[in-house]
């Protein structure tokens, strides 16, 4: 029974080896992807926050519901940009425009 379990044991090694080697080829595989579609959704957002800021600037008006979507946007692109170790400093100065714009219309604090 003992030399079963010897073998059995032996078996789930070699299987966790070989797991680990094929997670570690596919994640090689999978990280330059994943980098793209980082790079894809951040340029999407930051075009959507730098239109929404430029309609205010151009005096358009909108909803709360609109700025919240805004704030939601820019919460995943700051996390996107930490992700990929990035920084930026002008859609931050534009987000301070939408920010103290919403705060004038709708009072209060975000």
């Amino acid at each position: 029974m003992e030399s079963i379990i010897l073998q059995i044991s032996s078996y789930i090694t070699a299987v966790g080896v070989i797991v680990a080697a094929l997670n570690k080829t596919l994640n090689k595989k999978i990280d330059p992807i994943n980098e793209k579609i980082d790079n894809n959704e951040k340029d999407n957002l930051r075009y959507k926050i730098l239109s929404f800021a430029n309609s205010l600037h151009n005096g358009d008006n909108h909803t709360r519901q609109e700025y919240e979507t805004i704030f939601f946007f820019y919460d995943k692109y700051e996390a996107i940009i930490k992700r990929l170790d990035m920084t930026n400093g002008y859609l931050e100065t534009e987000m301070e425009f939408i920010r103290d714009t919403y705060k004038r219309i709708y009072g209060g604090v975000l």
